[in-house]
């Protein structure tokens, strides 16, 4: 229940007002703490050495997908966020080879779960954000074994 804004000088008034009306019982010692975090650069030192932690996994998973999936996938290289889709290339079930990943602790999503209607691409999202370079090769490497059994 903790967030902050960075706004104008002119908007603190207002959005101040509005942030009572609509939770006004915030706790103080954890917003001081934060505040407090953030004002000693603790968050900038943090985002710095996280975004160096993300692009590591981020080019571990698009050099795999390069080396060892290309039969399989197209990457689409992440602009953003946290995740990297890549578009199925051939008919492979990938329901059955989520399920198959699942059952080794792998979690990988189809591009299914992502749609309203029917998808007009098949493929999957394979994320990183919570996954440490090990897992993520495990991962990977039983995705690549699930698709060489699959073929």
């Amino acid at each position: 229940r903790l967030g902050f804004i960075v706004a104008p000088p002119w908007a603190m008034r207002t959005l101040t007002a509005a942030k009572n009306c609509l939770d006004w019982h915030c706790p103080i010692p954890t917003q001081m703490g934060v505040a407090g975090f953030i004002g000693e650069g603790h968050l900038t030192r943090h985002v710095r050495k996280m975004r160096g932690v993300y692009d590591q996994r981020r080019r571990l998973i698009m050099s795999f997908m390069t080396e060892h999936l290309g039969e399989w996938f197209d990457p689409v290289p992440p602009l953003y966020g946290m995740h990297i889709a890549a578009i199925a290339r051939d008919a492979i079930d990938l329901e059955a080879v989520t399920t198959s990943l699942f059952a080794s602790n792998v979690k990988i999503h189809t591009l299914d779960r992502y749609h309203l209607g029917p998808p007009k691409r098949r493929g999957i999202v394979l994320g990183y954000g919570v996954v440490d370079l090990p897992e993520i090769e495990h991962g990977l490497s039983q995705l690549h074994k699930t698709l060489l059994r699959a073929a």
